[in-house]
């Protein structure tokens, strides 16, 4: 009896955390990867949506696809989900890490944690996610923005969310 039970509970969060992913992916204009060479970030992976879902290609030596991001824009706050596939826990630190965008025409513009230092999270466990909000500049449009990065750990972790094309 306790292992049907145990079976069913383990059903039940299988199925929690495919909702939760296919939501965000439903709902997000932007995902991203870690990149572990930004030289070669604008090659490193693409994104596409189409009537099945979201999916990316990836070039495996660029980056590091256990540790993603998707991003979402309403108004002027940037919601980033930060999830941990990895084996290692990722730092992260408010006063030190950093978020930036990049626009269609090249302007880069470095971006304010919107979460209150006290929400922010620390540390990201593996199998965790975990989410941040920053701000959005008033004077750009959601609809002009190419890139989202966020810089974390002490500039030893860049996750690069590149906006979902549409197929």
């Amino acid at each position: 009896m306790k292992k049907k039970i145990l079976f069913s509970v383990g059903i039940i969060l299988v199925c929690m955390f495919a909702l939760v992913t296919i939501g965000l992916a439903l709902q997000s204009q932007f995902f991203g990867i870690q990149v572990l060479n930004m030289s070669k970030a604008k090659d490193a992976f693409s994104v596409t949506r189409s009537k099945t879902g979201v999916t990316y290609t990836h070039k495996e030596d660029l980056v590091n696809t256990s540790i993603y991001s998707w991003g979402t824009i309403e108004g002027e706050t940037i919601t980033l989900s930060i999830t941990n596939e990895s084996k290692m826990p990722i730092e992260m630190n408010y006063f030190i890490d950093e978020y930036g965008l990049m626009t269609k025409d090249g302007n880069i513009y470095k971006l304010k944690i919107k979460t209150s230092v006290t929400d922010y999270p620390d540390i990201i466990n593996p199998k965790e996610t975990k989410w941040v909000e920053i701000l959005k500049p008033v004077v750009i449009k959601s609809t002009d923005i190419k890139y989202l990065a966020m810089d974390f750990n002490y500039r030893r972790g860049v996750i690069l969310l590149k906006r979902i094309e549409e197929k």
